[in-house]
């Protein structure tokens, strides 16, 4: 993306060839009408300008596929840009229902306009980000914007999903903060009110015989670790006499 005249000097006579061909095939690669396509040839300044706008323009336009591992820095690298996100599975028969639509979505002018990333977490291969947001169903969808969530709960057609992004999300008030990553007081905090959770549901019958057989296995488990602990602190007491 340089001019003919900034190619070193030492280039050789094939490299500088080479070098002509590339920005000749970037520019025709480009769907740029001629005048532009001069203009980019005569300048590299705006042939740099218009891979950049194509560029961004191809990434708001495609549903990005985010992990746990590239979650936050793909997201960062477009941070005056709002996302959409779509955690859903492929066993999950509404999310296979749905994937037109959100296909759709994608494409929608006025979500490109409005800079508006949209994207896909497959949840069960991404365990941390499902628990960082509280994933309990597929599909979910949660939308990213100016540091705060909302949750969408309606319709899966393109055009109710269009008008909760460009507006709609404001009946949700301020939503609420953009969890951090997980760490490892997170994960055991998680798994300690999803158990108090379901032992809740159980008691309350919520769950018929298998959830009296779980509060049956609680209650035992917890009771023989309760004697372990007794045991052991006996056993302790003892020996702190003997010495």
């Amino acid at each position: 993306l340089f001019s003919d005249e900034s190619a070193p000097a030492i280039m050789s006579h094939t490299s500088v060839s080479y070098y002509r061909h590339v920005r000749r095939s970037s520019i025709k690669s480009l769907m740029i009408s001629p005048a532009a396509a001069d203009a980019a040839a005569a300048s590299p300044l705006i042939l740099l300008v218009l891979l950049l706008s194509s560029v961004l323009t191809t990434s708001l336009a495609e549903i990005l596929h985010l992990t746990d591992n590239n979650f936050d820095s793909v997201l960062s690298a477009f941070p005056s840009s709002s996302s959409l996100v779509l955690f859903q599975s492929h066993d999950c028969r509404y999310c296979n229902e749905m994937r037109d639509e959100y296909e759709n979505l994608s494409n929608d002018e006025l979500v490109r306009d409005d800079r508006i990333l949209v994207a896909s977490v497959h949840g069960p291969s991404s365990p941390n980000l499902s628990l960082r947001f509280n994933i309990r169903s597929y599909p979910t969808i949660i939308y990213l914007r100016n540091g705060r969530m909302y949750e969408y709960r309606g319709e899966h057609t393109s055009q109710l999903m269009r008008s909760f992004v460009l507006k709609g999300y404001e009946n949700q008030g301020e939503g609420v903060a953009i969890p951090s990553p997980i760490t490892l007081w997170n994960r055991m905090e998680f798994y300690f009110k999803a158990a108090r959770s379901e032992l809740g549901d159980a008691a309350r019958g919520e769950l018929g015989m298998t959830g009296y057989a779980m509060v049956f296995l609680t209650g035992m488990v917890l009771g023989l670790v309760g004697v372990l602990m007794y045991v052991v602190a006996v056993v302790a007491r003892r020996k702190l006499k003997d010495v």
